[in-house]
């Protein structure tokens, strides 16, 4: 099965793995960092609960709870300076911010497992995850544009069963090539080498 990277010359494999490998890490450490402020008891997962909540009134729930989450302002001060400002919106703005970044998230973490996949792995089952994990990719998107539509007020028929769905399927098909991929690097992993030498013998 061919896939287009396996056209990169190999002698730029090492770096290319090297920089997009610290690129997906970089890029998920920012995403949990950003969207951290978005767990709650009704959300422990944050962004991701509200991609996995299975219908209209748990993603409303938690769209609520949001809402009520204020930055950057103490609702219960006594001290009117603080207070005399415009209150800004709730955390559903975080969300909706976080949900925009994904796309460029997803973008950085595909193209990083596809090389693994393809470059590490077997030229079958490598090129195979290679082309699967841009499905995921797909997916992501498929599922942020739902999520949008779900933080801007549409929470309403199928919506959130469909998201929820999506979410899920994305969430296997990112499962199943990231073990690939761990797989495949466990594979290429450097090993000691067998042979032993002889001591001289005493005389």
């Amino acid at each position: 099965m061919l896939h287009p990277l396996q056209a990169v010359p190999a002698a730029r494999h090492a770096l290319l793995l090297r920089i997009a490998i610290f690129a997906a890490l970089a890029a998920s450490a920012a995403m949990l960092w950003i969207g951290w402020p978005l767990r709650n008891s009704t959300a422990p997962l944050g962004i991701a609960s509200l991609e996995l909540a299975p219908d209209g009134a748990a993603s409303a729930a938690i769209i609520e709870t949001w809402k009520q989450q204020h930055a950057g302002i103490d609702l219960t001060s006594n001290d009117m300076s603080t207070l005399v400002q415009s209150v800004p919106r709730g955390l559903e703005d975080l969300a909706a911010r976080v949900t925009l970044l994904g796309y460029g998230y997803a973008l950085v973490y595909c193209l990083a497992l596809s090389m693994i996949c393809v470059w590490m792995g077997s030229p079958g089952w490598g090129a195979a995850m290679g082309w699967l994990i841009w499905l995921g990719g797909v997916l992501d998107a498929l599922e942020n544009a739902f999520l949008l539509q779900t933080l801007y007020g549409d929470i309403g028929g199928s919506l959130p069963e469909t998201t929820h769905r999506i979410a899920w399927a994305k969430f296997a098909v990112i499962g199943l090539c990231l073990g690939y991929a761990i797989f495949a690097l466990w594979q290429h992993r450097p090993r000691r080498a067998s042979t032993t030498s002889e001591s001289p013998a005493v005389r």
